[in-house]
């Protein structure tokens, strides 16, 4: 993104909006700070011991180190900590492989370090592991999640999809090759933390394309037939951090606190 003047950019809350009674829904807990990560041990919920971990499979952000430093920490904790990899759009196939994995383990909590699609396939799979079925049940609506998943905690690397905000996962057809969308408000993770820091580690191109996938969410939620009061706030004070911060930051000007300001 070159370095361009910004117009201003203004939304104003329409005269008209729908006022009917409406639902929003949201993580339980929302843990923010640069480098929180490195206290992750203290922020997992009482009564936990075994702990199964979803994160990239091998990649830029797995290769800083960032997530064995997350997994000696909780095994100083001693917590029990199994990890394994998901690729980018998990298949319905890998969902229920992992499933199976998952499920023999018995972890008490699902913690899903990554983008979209680590957070995704890792809500999915909580779910899996206490309703019966595959994955592919469920994306063609033949089942319905019912029983509430295994404490979810959610850890984005990148600001692009929300997932750890929403109640959907997105996955690959195994069998159509379609892609689409499983939702339940039972998919909203528990905790959520949102590290700053971690944006160091996102190259400018890759930088350039999560935060435009943000910027959409704001302007979608926005004008939105379901949107309410709570929602258009959320989606203006988005918008408008995105469209100040992002050619800044892609560029690489500021320090530490003005990622922090900036996410």
């Amino acid at each position: 993104m070159s370095k361009t003047s910004l117009k201003k950019m203004e939304f104003s809350i329409p005269e008209n909006l729908n006022l009917e009674i409406k639902e929003f829904n949201s993580p339980q807990k929302v843990i923010f700070g640069t480098d929180s990560y490195m206290r992750l041990p203290s922020f997992i919920p009482k009564g936990t011991k075994k702990i199964i971990l979803f994160t990239h499979e091998i990649g830029k952000f797995t290769s800083t180190g960032i997530i064995d430093e997350i997994i000696s920490n909780l095994s100083k904790a001693s917590f029990v900590v199994k990890n394994y990899g998901i690729s980018n759009t998990p298949s319905t196939q890998s969902i229920d492989e992992l499933t199976m994995e998952a499920s023999s383990f018995s972890p008490d909590l699902v913690l899903c370090i990554g983008g979209g699609s680590v957070i995704d396939g890792g809500k999915l799979i909580a779910a899996l592991i206490n309703n019966p079925g595959k994955s592919q049940d469920y994306q063609d609506s033949k089942c319905t999640i019912l029983e509430k998943p295994v404490d979810i905690f959610a850890v984005p690397t990148t600001s692009g999809s929300g997932s750890e905000a929403t109640a959907v996962s997105v996955l690959k057809n195994s069998t159509n090759g379609c892609i689409k969308s499983i939702s339940s408000p039972f998919l909203i993770p528990k905790y959520v933390l949102l590290d700053p820091s971690f944006i160091k580690f996102i190259p400018p191109s890759l930088l350039a394309l999560v935060g435009l996938d943000a910027f959409t969410h704001a302007m979608e939620s926005f004008v939105s037939k379901k949107a309410n009061l709570i929602t258009r706030q959320n989606s203006l004070l988005g918008g408008r951090l995105i469209y100040e911060s992002l050619p800044r930051v892609i560029n690489g000007q500021g320090n530490d606190l003005d990622y922090e300001k900036d996410r």
